[in-house]
C-alpha cells in the first residue's frame, strides 16, 4: 500500500512539471541557515539605520543642535538626533507637528521637542488648543505654560504664539527646577528664533 501512494505521488508530480506546474516548495531552511542569512543581510540593514540617522540630523528641528552641543547641555552623552513627523491632537482639534529627540536610548537624558507652524494646521492659522496642564504666563512672545517634576528630573514648556507653538520636553535634566527651566527657557528661544 506505501508503494503505492509513493508510485501515486511520483506520477502525479510528473503530471504537474508536464502541465507546466512546479513542484512543491522545499522545506524551510534549518535555523544554521536562517542564522547565515541573517547575518549576510547584516550589513544592508546596518547601512540602512546610518543613512536613516544621517538623513534626520540634517532635518528641522534636528538642525538646531548636534549630539555633540545636546551632550553638554544635559549634563549626559545622547546620539545623533532623530527625527519624526507627527499627528498631534487635543480634544476634538488636530493637526502637525515636525519632532527631534535627543538620546542616548537607555537611561541617560533625552530632549524632545515639538514644532508646528502656521503649515501644520488644516487653515494654516496657529491655534493653542488649551495648551497644557499648567498656569499660562507671557514668555518668548507668546503665552507659555511650564510644568516640572524634579523626582524625575521631567520638564515640560510648551510655548503657543501667533508664528508656531512648539513644547520642549527634557527627562533625566536637572533636578533643580530653576535649572530645568533655564535650560528649557534657552531651548525654547533657540526654537523661537527658528519660527
Amino acid at each position: 500500500m506505501k508503494f503505492v501512494k509513493q508510485a501515486a505521488l511520483s506520477v502525479a508530480l510528473s503530471s504537474l512539471a508536464a502541465c507546466g506546474g512546479s513542484e512543491p516548495e522545499a522545506p524551510p531552511a534549518p535555523e544554521a541557515d536562517v542564522a547565515a542569512i541573517l547575518e549576510s543581510v547584516e550589513p544592508i540593514v546596518q547601512q540602512q539605520l546610518e543613512r536613516e540617522v544621517a538623513r534626520s540630523a540634517v532635518q528641522y528641528p534636528c538642525t538646531l543642535y548636534d549630539a555633540t552641543v545636546a551632550s553638554v547641555m544635559l549634563g549626559g552623552e545622547v546620539n545623533t538626533p532623530n527625527y519624526t513627523y507627527e499627528h498631534m491632537s487635543f480634544n476634538d482639534d488636530a493637526w502637525e507637528a515636525e519632532a527631534c529627540s535627543w538620546s542616548d536610548w537607555s537611561d541617560g537624558p533625552t530632549l524632545s521637542v515639538w514644532v508646528s507652524r502656521p503649515q501644520h494646521f488644516a487653515d494654516n492659522a496657529v491655534h493653542c488648543f488649551g495648551a497644557m496642564p499648567g498656569t499660562p504666563e507671557e514668555m518668548l512672545g507668546g503665552r507659555a505654560v511650564w510644568n516640572f517634576e524634579g523626582s524625575f528630573g521631567w520638564a515640560q514648556l510648551h510655548v503657543c504664539r501667533d508664528d508656531g507653538v512648539f513644547s520642549v520636553e527634557i527627562h533625566g535634566g536637572p533636578a533643580d527646577e530653576p535649572a530645568a527651566r533655564e535650560l528649557a527657557t534657552r531651548i525654547a528661544g533657540d526654537i523661537a528664533a527658528t519660527l
